[in-house]
């Protein structure tokens, strides 16, 4: 987001009649990309019916609706040239039921399909190509009224392209005018044409559209700048509402308003151990209080998505359990991937169902009181608080774990529980804090139950088949 202009740049840089243009722009398809696997088979879904080709019809659908004056496509609308023939079926079929309605398509082409892209666009009718082979390219695009405005496109010429977009100049606008670019902002030396804020801000267009990062920026400000996010996400990674923006220009500049309509959703609940502690009195069942807890949650979220304009057919939940408490075994028993199939909905709409858990429940105990004490427990305890507080002593943990974790990787048994490959120090860290955690209550469930107090059996299955 650029909220003002450079200072090189004047705010009206060109004068120009107000065209009053609508548009709806989105970037990142990747047509031919499949679901995750986490999405279930029995939810009642065809998981073909969740992913780019079905938002992509979505997308269609909307702009035919909205009545814009054309839709543009900031790259990678295919995720690979081997997904060649399924793109070309989407594209040709969205790009006819556009062009019935007058509604031209503009592309620019991204690292997925620069090489793919171009030969689409000559196959299909009613699509253009802008920037081909990596130059700046202008088209005019004209409004219902007679109107008009301008969008400026680049687009990679092959895979992979080291230079900037920029290290030629893009043509100078002669009225209100839109870039359209695919590249990695911010990112020196890297190999998808790489390019700097400042590099958008010294152009005074009224707005730029970006794709690459499929997490959507906030595209407000006087002069919107930024990532439009991918239009369906199809896994975990790809978290909140996803789908398309509607482009409006007037007196005012340029707005946009984000139009979420993918079929699928991938969300994230958090649930506080210490208010499921609350819920539980002595000698009450943690696990129906966890139960019921979720289940007020997620009919929560269905309700809420339902309402909305385009809810998404299938919703796929992280829930987040976080906070002290005195059942850490028993909730974690209770958010065992088994149990957490048992609330998936399979009517309805949306449909919902639980991919997983991340815990960072901790022991409803004095951790620095346990840790003055020369026992396991108590070097856990230490080690907990020293993964907390960051610092070399943090670092030098971190640094022991990885030649074991390493090691570990390659058993079989245990990677359905490990990081993947070459872990960031912060994810290490993280995984060893859980880890110690998990352990330390295991040593304090013994403990109490060999003293006659309050504990319960040790241990307790993984949340996931992602040691999350």
């Amino acid at each position: 987001m650029l909220p003002f202009p450079h200072r090189d740049a004047p705010r009206n840089p060109v004068p120009h009649d107000v065209p009053r243009v609508k548009l709806l722009c989105a970037a990142d398809l990747h047509l031919g990309r499949r679901p995750s696997s986490k999405v279930p088979p029995d939810l009642g879904v065809d998981a073909r019916d969740l992913g780019p080709a079905r938002a992509w019809e979505r997308l269609v659908d909307d702009a035919v609706r909205e009545g814009v004056d054309a839709v543009l496509m900031a790259g990678d609308l295919v995720d690979a040239s081997d997904d060649v023939f399924e793109a070309y079926r989407a594209l040709e079929a969205g790009a006819a039921t556009l062009a019935a309605a007058g509604i031209p398509l503009y592309c620019v082409a991204g690292n997925h399909d620069g090489e793919v892209l171009p030969r689409l666009v000559d196959a299909v009718d009613g699509v253009t190509l802008l920037g081909r082979g990596g130059t700046w390219e202008r088209a005019t695009i004209e409004g219902a009224d007679g109107d008009a405005v301008d969008v400026v496109g680049w687009s990679f010429p092959a895979e992979h392209h080291d230079g900037s977009p920029f290290d030629a100049p893009p043509p100078a606008p002669e009225r209100r005018t839109i870039g359209l670019l695919h590249g990695d902002r911010d990112a020196a030396g890297g190999r998808y044409a790489p390019f700097a804020a400042r590099d958008l801000e010294r152009v005074p267009y009224d707005a730029w559209l970006l794709g690459h990062i499929h997490v959507p920026d906030p595209m407000d400000g006087p002069r919107p700048a930024g990532y439009l996010g991918s239009v369906v996400g199809t896994d975990p990674s790809e978290p909140g509402p996803r789908g398309a923006w509607l482009l409006r220009t007037d007196g005012g500049g340029v707005t946009l308003t984000h139009r979420p309509f993918a079929p699928l959703r991938w969300d994230r609940l958090d649930l506080d151990a210490a208010a499921l502690d609350a819920a539980t009195p002595d000698g009450g069942d943690p696990a129906a209080a966890f139960q019921d807890a979720v289940l007020r949650a997620l009919a929560d979220l269905e309700a809420d998505l339902a309402a909305s304009p385009h809810p998404p057919d299938v919703v796929g939940v992280e829930l987040h359990l976080h906070g002290a408490t005195r059942h850490g075994p028993a909730l974690r028993a209770a958010a065992a991937p088994a149990e957490l199939a048992k609330l998936a909905r399979t009517s309805g709409r949306p449909r919902t169902f639980v991919h997983g858990v991340r815990d960072t429940l901790v022991p409803a105990r004095d951790l620095a009181a346990l840790a003055a004490n020369d026992d396991p427990a108590g070097l856990l305890a230490r080690h907990v608080l020293t993964l907390r507080e960051g610092g070399e002593a943090a670092a030098a943990l971190v640094r022991r774990a990885r030649d074991p974790l390493e090691r570990a990787q390659g058993a079989a048994r245990f990677t359905r529980h490990l990081p993947p490959a070459d872990p960031t120090d912060a994810e290490l860290a993280d995984l060893l804090e859980r880890a110690a955690v998990r352990a330390l209550e295991g040593l304090l469930a013994q403990r109490d139950g060999a003293d006659g107090a309050p504990g319960g059996p040790p241990g307790g299955p993984p949340s996931d088949g992602d040691g999350r």
